[in-house]
Parts: C-alpha cells; structure tokens; sequence
C-alpha cells in the first residue's frame, strides 16, 4: 500500500466498550473532546456530591472512569516518539475501562439512566438525582436520609415503565441519532474530499505516466541510435584494427631487419670512430717520434732511407686513418638511413590504425620508398691521400 492510500484510508484510533455498545475513535483529539462532552453532561452529578458526600457514590465511580480517560490521554502524548509503549498505555487503557464496566460503574451521557437522572436533577434536586442514579447502578448508599428515599423511588418508578422511563428512552434515542448524523455527515464529507483528491491524483499520476512513457521511449530512441552509432564506429575500429594487424605482420620482418641493421650499424660505427682516433693518434705519435729519432742531422746530411722511413709511415698511417673515417662515416649513414625506415614503417602503420591510411596509390609510393636500395654512404672524392700523392700531382701538372 502506498503512502497516500494509507494517508486517506480511515483508520480507527481506539475502540472502547461503553454501557451503551463499542465506540469508535478516529483521533486522541476526539477522545478527549468526547470525554469533556461527558464531564460537562455530568456536571450536575459533581454539584450533588459536593452537596452531600452520602450521595456522591454516583459520581465517583463515573468520575474514575472519566479519570481513566484523562491519564490515557497523558501518558499517550508523553510517549509520542514510541510505539511500543503508546501500544502497551492503549491496551492498559482498554482493560481498565471494561473492567469498569464488568462491575457495572460505567454510565455514560447516551444511556437513558443517565438522561433520566439528569432530567430529575432538573426536576427535582442534584442530590436527590445523585441518590437516584447510584440506585440504578445497584451501589449500597445510606438510606437513612429522605433524599436518599426519595431518589430510591424515583428509580424504582424509573424501573417500573412511568412516563419519565419512556421519555428517558426517547431523548437517548434522540441524542445517539443525532451524535451518530453528525458522526456520520462528518465521516462522508471527508471520505468525499479524500476521494475527489485521489481522483485528481490518479489524474496527475496518469498525466505523470504518459509524460514518462513519452520520455522513456525519446531516450529509447536516443539510446538505439547512439548503440547503432557506437557499433558502427567499433566495426570501423576492427576493421582497421584487423587491416594494420595484416600490414603489420607483412612489415614486421622488415621492421626487425632494419630495427637490427641500425643496432649493427651503431655498434659498427662506435667501435670504428674509436679505432679511428685511436689510429690518428698512433700515426701522429709515431711520426713525430719517427722523426725525433731519424732526423737529427741538417737536410743535406739525411740519409735516403731514413727518409723513405718517414714517407713510409705517414702515407701508411694516413691512408689507414681516412679508411677508418670512411668506414665511420659509412656506418653512420646508414645507421641513420635504417632509423629512417623503421620511423616511416611504423608511422605507416599508425595511421591505418586510425582509419586514415593513404590511397592505393600513394600506398604503392611509400612501399617503393621503403624498399629502395641502400647506399653504401662511402664518401668519394679525388683529393692526395698521402705525400707521395703530393709529389706525384705536382709533377704530373709540371710536365703538362
């Protein structure tokens, strides 16, 4: 059950066994509008008990049900934020008053005894009525006093069917109808408001339903398009996925051919820059030495071989050296030459990752430019190599 079927759902508060049959009420406020309804009709009864204490029987006994109501009522709003406890005063509550009105002390404003006691307290005296209605609810009272005797005969009267009897049944007929109109009138123009706002909820509740409904099949359609969107896209992904993991598979033998000719080349080139300093140094330290050793006369005492010694190592070690340079400069073209390659092989891959590859056309340009034979990198040129060159090229221009 929803919240707003128990908020209109016309729930019972309490029920309580009065001498007149069960009771209903909807609220404590009620309760207790009620129970000063019946301090006030009982008024007259409290006037004659304090006239006369002999009669005031009568009014203690409704005046300890009454109090009953008074002490639920207090105990029920001091326990207002647990259930357990008003549930346990409620029940208390119920058990105090029906055993109240097992011994017969219980007489309220809508039974026709109390009318006709009341009826007499106006007639007659509230002492007299008080003596009357303490013999109708059977309680032993001192009959000593006349006015004890005289409300005694007006009970017995009351008993015997007199006219006040069937005037006392009538007004208490009256009043229950009357109380029961009114509770009725009230209960069928709230039930009618409370119905008329579940229509107009159940209204807003199907206006609510086809605004969602709407809503729900918009973002149905949204959803649809965006998933048909998202499958497109990840079927276009897959297929380029799926094509670069064929072209790289094609190129993968020649990325690891020109991953590992770079490695080579590299290693190459570092080891024979570093014989060719090496040998630069050797050639230089040796001709000086050479020198420092073998020529330490003038020129014209020099002797011829220490002379070709001296040719012998500087052409040997220079052309040694620029080979090794050559070798160098070689290793490092195309150290650079393979880095190249391997660069565009997997910039190519790339992007046909990203679907955006190059036609047919430029494909077959790339793949000619990848593929292309490598140069050696050797440096040509036609400058001397040694001093012997240098004597043979000035001469050879001489006898030109």
């Amino acid at each position: 059950m929803s919240g707003s079927e128990e908020k209109h759902e016309a729930k019972s508060f309490i029920t309580l066994e009065l001498d007149t049959g069960p009771r209903e009420f909807q609220s404590l406020e009620e309760l207790k509008e009620w129970a000063d309804q019946e301090r006030s009709f009982f008024a007259w009864m409290e006037a004659g008990a304090k006239k006369d204490s002999n009669s005031a029987h009568a009014w203690n006994v409704t005046n300890q049900w009454l109090g009953f109501i008074d002490q639920f009522i207090q105990q029920f709003r001091q326990n207002q934020n647990n259930e357990q406890q008003r549930q346990n005063v409620s029940r208390n509550f119920q058990k105090q008053l029906s055993q109240h009105l097992q011994k017969g002390h219980l007489l309220s404003s809508t039974n026709p005894d109390a009318i006709f006691a009341k009826n007499l307290s106006g007639e007659e005296d509230e002492v007299i009525a008080c003596y009357a209605a303490s013999n109708l609810l059977e309680i032993n009272v001192n009959q000593s006093h006349p006015n004890a005797l005289k409300g005694a005969f007006y009970a017995f009267q009351y008993r015997q069917g007199v006219t006040a009897t069937v005037e006392a049944q009538v007004e208490a007929l009256n009043t229950l109808s009357s109380e029961w109109n009114v509770r009725f009138k009230d209960q069928h123009l709230e039930l009618r408001a409370q119905n008329e706002q579940l229509i107009q909820e159940i209204s807003e509740l199907r206006s609510q339903f086809s605004e969602l409904k709407g809503e729900i099949e918009a973002q149905k359609d949204e959803q649809a398009s965006k998933f048909k969107t998202i499958v497109d896209e990840s079927e276009k992904t897959l297929s380029d996925i799926a094509h670069t993991y064929d072209e790289k598979l094609a190129l993968q033998a020649s990325v690891q051919y020109w991953t590992d000719k770079r490695k080579l080349h590299s290693r190459v080139m570092w080891g024979v820059g570093a014989a060719t300093l090496l040998l630069a140094a050797l050639t230089g330290g040796g001709f000086v030495l050479a020198a420092h050793k073998l020529l330490q006369v003038t020129l014209a005492d020099v002797q011829l071989w220490r002379l070709g010694v001296m040719l012998a190592i500087s052409t040997f070690g220079i052309w040694v050296t620029r080979l090794s340079a050559k070798i160098f400069i070689s290793n490092l073209h195309l150290r650079t030459d393979a880095d190249e390659r391997v660069t565009m092989i997997q910039t190519y891959l790339a992007l046909l990752r990203e679907g955006s590859g190059p036609m047919d056309g430029e494909r077959q340009l790339i793949l000619q430019t990848l593929f292309r034979p490598s140069n050696t990198g050797f440096i040509k040129d036609d400058g001397p190599s040694s001093f012997h060159d240098v004597i043979n090229n000035a001469f050879s221009r001489k006898n030109i």
